[in-house]
């Protein structure tokens, strides 16, 4: 699946946009609401986490799926030679 947003980008716009909603929307006064409230930097890191693990998880059911398809549809999605596998980078 070819993705138009590298990973390396969503993953933080992602995160310190709902970072700043957070700040916005809760009402911590002159302080910054992860320290006046410390349930939010909980909040914050496993939000953190989870969007790294659903990446992952993403990024290896396309790489299973790569490796399923025939050498004909595998010609055919234009995936970089660098994503497959084997012992120097090559075709398995």
């Amino acid at each position: 699946m070819k993705k138009l947003i590298p990973v390396y980008v969503r993953i933080p716009v992602i995160f310190f946009t709902v970072f700043g909603a957070l700040e916005y929307f809760i009402d911590s006064g002159d302080r910054p609401a992860f320290i006046k409230f410390p349930i939010v930097s909980i909040f914050l890191f496993v939000f953190f986490f989870l969007l790294v693990a659903i990446e992952i998880t993403i990024s290896a059911v396309d790489n299973v799926t790569y490796h399923l398809l025939t050498d004909e549809q595998k010609k055919t999605t234009g995936r970089s030679h660098r994503y497959q596998c084997g012992p120097c980078g090559g075709v398995a």
